[in-house]
């Protein structure tokens, strides 16, 4: 738990040194004392949840599936420091389960809903045990 800590805090300084030049973050800084990055996590935390709220769990899904390993694939690409086996690995698998649910769509029309949030509990899963077994 330390060393999660370790690296969200590090990401927070991270992404905190790279907002200081924004006159947005500067603005919302001063009138909510709050830090830049701490105000963009949250905000991408409340839109998340009105993505769930609004669109339902395929949305959240796909978003929580896509965007992190898609931002730290590139950002590793950019940075010269990736772990290509991992990422390679990550990207075929999701990719075959984006196939195979394209394939397989007709048959969720069948399922019981409880059955199709099943599903999506079941993917969202194993694309994160994919994407933190690196």
């Amino acid at each position: 738990m330390a060393d999660f800590k370790a690296t969200a805090e590090q990401y927070v300084n991270e992404l905190n040194e790279k907002l200081k030049d924004n006159a947005y973050a500067k603005m919302a800084e001063e009138k909510t004392g709050v830090k830049p990055a701490l105000l963009l996590i949250g905000v991408g935390f409340v839109l998340i949840l009105l993505a769930l709220l609004i669109f339902g769990q395929a949305v959240v899904t796909e978003l929580v599936t896509f965007l992190p390993p898609a931002f730290l694939s590139i950002s590793g690409i950019a940075k010269k420091n990736v772990d290509a086996p991992f990422w390679l690995t990550y990207w075929l698998v999701f990719g075959l389960l984006q196939t195979l649910e394209s394939l397989t769509d007709y048959l969720e029309e069948g399922l019981e809903p409880n059955a199709s949030v099943a599903y999506l509990k079941l993917k969202r899963q194993l694309v994160e045990f994919l994407f933190t077994t690196g």
